[in-house]
């Protein structure tokens, strides 16, 4: 009898976790296919970064098909050669798709179950996606802008509320697709100097009143049911900046503390679960282009304070790889290839200060920095001091080629795998450009040095090499 009471209880445990995870297809049918994939990326917590993809092969009639298990209701994105759009996606839904890849928007049509909600996003991004940026593209006045903007987001809340009376979404749907209207908005608002910089192809953009900004009063800071959405992550992003910079003057914000600044202006600027996913997201940062002994501090606060544990791992993953490559560390060991085709060790340079520049051939703010690096290198001519320039170039022959054109000097190394790289694990190398001085000894004297135009890191060559 105990057996068998067991049994049944397994067998309706088995049955509550497949609900649970119930299986989600989603098929259909392009025209005029532009390739072979489709696919539905999901993306994860936005502090990892990460991204759960699907897809499903497109066969010689355009029909695919993709399958997968969902536990809760998440926003993904369909991607097939040029078109992507942004969908929603419940556990059970059976979507079906068809479009052509020549007009993608107002072709596109869902059915099936789910297929009510993609069909309001579907003609939101119809009738609102902004085309792509170009250079030269004119732009209009920045008050013409918030007008326009304000018109888009009244349209398309009527359009969203329209639907919601109409037919029976689901609570999360509902937060959803006026979370994207609401915060989209407002980061259409924030993008505003960026979209001048890229149309005119200026460097500095232009300053803009305070009543252009005045939109952030009718946007809603805190969300707890939004938080995890990347779009209301991007948009707290924005806020942060802005009020970052209304707080503090550009001569007050030294880069090297910037982040600890940061971090005590997020913990006076917000509260509730915003505020701990918005430290994490700082500690991420500042661990990525910062130094890590400088936030060693914030990192055991963060860990103390913190309710949201699930925020907790990736900082501490984030901690325990920087913290490897901190100043006092000794350096990884490196055997790599150099522009004659010799191998080059960590040990063939042991006694020479070292200052390595992290670059690439496609890296704009890499190359912009090299010129200002090759002069402070002459002005060093004769001391200890060795400038070793690692690329994480995939292309050994435009490395070569790029090297010789610019008549660049010093010791010229070449990682063949990139930031995919066992090295590019050892230092922590996520982004370049990245440079670190590294002394005599082979300790780390700096993981995130200043760089080549910086006026100030010529000293700290000086003081690194008298160690």
């Amino acid at each position: 009898m105990l057996k068998r009471i067991s049994l049944s209880f397994l067998c309706l445990f088995i049955s509550f976790a497949l609900l649970a995870q119930s299986q989600v297809t989603i098929s259909g049918q392009i025209q005029n296919a532009r390739g072979q994939i489709a696919r539905v990326d999901f993306p994860a917590s936005p502090l990892d970064g990460e991204i759960e993809s699907h897809g499903g092969v497109v066969d010689s009639e355009g029909n695919f098909k993709i399958r997968f298990t969902l536990k809760e209701p998440l926003s993904a994105r369909f991607y097939h050669g040029p078109c992507e759009i942004d969908m929603f996606i419940e556990p059970g839904d059976h979507i079906y798709m068809f479009f052509n890849t020549v007009n993608f928007g107002k072709s596109l049509r869902f059915s099936g179950s789910g297929a009510e909600n993609n069909n309001l996003l579907g003609e939101l991004f119809a009738k609102f996606e902004d085309p792509k940026l170009t250079k030269g593209q004119a732009m209009v006045h920045p008050m013409e802008y918030r007008y326009q903007s304000d018109r888009n987001r009244r349209e398309k809340l009527e359009l969203v509320q329209n639907h919601l009376l109409k037919h029976n979404v689901t609570r999360e749907f509902a937060q959803y697709v006026n979370a994207k209207v609401e915060y989209g908005w407002a980061i259409d608002l924030f993008d505003y100097p960026f979209k001048y910089a890229m149309a005119t192809s200026m460097d500095n953009v232009r300053n803009l009143s305070e009543n252009y900004y005045s939109f952030m009063n009718d946007v809603s800071v805190y969300n707890d049911d939004v938080v995890d959405l990347p779009l209301y992550f991007e948009f707290l992003d924005n806020y942060l900046m802005y009020r970052f910079k209304q707080t503090y003057s550009s001569n007050e914000i030294h880069y090297e503390s910037s982040y600890v600044k940061k971090y005590d202006f997020i913990k006076n600027e917000l509260q509730g679960r915003p505020l701990y996913i918005a430290l994490a997201k700082c500690l991420l940062d500042g661990l990525d282009f910062g130094k890590v002994e400088y936030l060693t501090t914030k990192y055991y606060d963060f860990i103390e304070i913190n309710p949201y544990k699930e925020y907790n791992q990736p900082v501490i993953e984030a901690y325990e790889k920087a913290s490897k490559v901190g100043a006092g560390r000794d350096a990884p060991s490196f055997n790599l290839r150099s522009l004659d085709g010799r191998m080059v060790s960590s040990e063939n340079l042991k006694g020479k200060t070292l200052y390595i520049d992290f670059w690439a051939t496609w890296c704009a703010p890499c190359i912009s920095e090299l010129p200002k690096s090759q002069k402070l290198k002459s002005q060093l001519i004769g001391t200890n001091i060795e400038f070793v320039y690692i690329s994480v170039d995939d292309d050994l022959a435009s490395w070569r080629s790029f090297i010789d054109r610019r008549r660049l000097t010093g010791i010229h190394l070449i990682i063949p795998e990139g930031f995919k790289s066992q090295l590019a694990k050892d230092y922590n190398l996520t982004a370049v450009p990245r440079y670190m001085i590294i002394d005599k000894h082979g300790t780390i004297v700096d993981s995130n040095a200043k760089k080549p135009s910086d006026p100030q890191l010529i000293e700290d060559l000086k003081l690194a090499n008298q160690r």
